[in-house]
């Protein structure tokens, strides 16, 4: 029983100076890692007043670490940093993506907008790239299209005019071979 407990304690202390030499031997005063604003210890950066973030990429100025992140929250919100989308550095919203590897977006100041929620046309989002685009969940049209979903032309060439002041517009499909 004693050579078990031998064993034990030897192998906490050798866990232990393992950890202390392979972490904790680089040190650099105002490292470029840390964005010369505080020192690398132990694989991570230390930052210098005021300055804060992982790499000491942030200043906080007069205020506090909880000044910025409240920057990062809307008035009118429901307390969420970055409407829940995003991450705040540096007193900004850093906004993610839908979901991994995906091309849908949030943005905006607090990432309260997207870029995929907007009405659809002919199966795609604003009509398409050559229609509109769609910009905090409003379709933005280009020029000669309009519409909630950028659907309609204003081209009025195909439209007949019957003379009850009633407009009616033909579609007309164009197919290529």
């Amino acid at each position: 029983m004693e050579g078990r407990k031998l064993f034990r304690v030897i192998t906490i202390i050798m866990f232990i100076a393992k950890y202390s030499d392979a972490d904790c031997q680089d040190y650099a005063r105002n490292s470029e890692k840390c964005n010369f604003n505080g020192n690398y210890q132990c694989g991570k950066c230390v930052c210098n007043e005021p300055f804060f973030g992982a790499a000491c990429e942030c200043d906080k100025g007069t205020g506090t670490i909880e000044d910025k992140e409240r920057q990062c929250i809307r008035d009118n919100d429901t307390g969420l940093i970055c409407s829940g989308r995003g991450e705040c550095r540096c007193g900004l919203c850093q906004c993610h993506s839908k979901g991994m590897n995906s091309f849908q977006l949030y943005m905006g100041t607090y990432c309260e907008c997207d870029d995929y929620s907007c009405q659809y046309y002919s199966g795609l989002l604003c009509g398409g790239l050559t229609r509109g685009k769609c910009d905090c969940g409003i379709c933005t049209c280009y020029d000669g299209f309009k519409g909630e979903n950028c659907g309609c032309t204003t081209d009025n060439s195909t439209c007949v005019y019957n003379g009850a002041h009633t407009v009616r517009c033909i579609t007309v499909w164009v197919t290529t071979p």
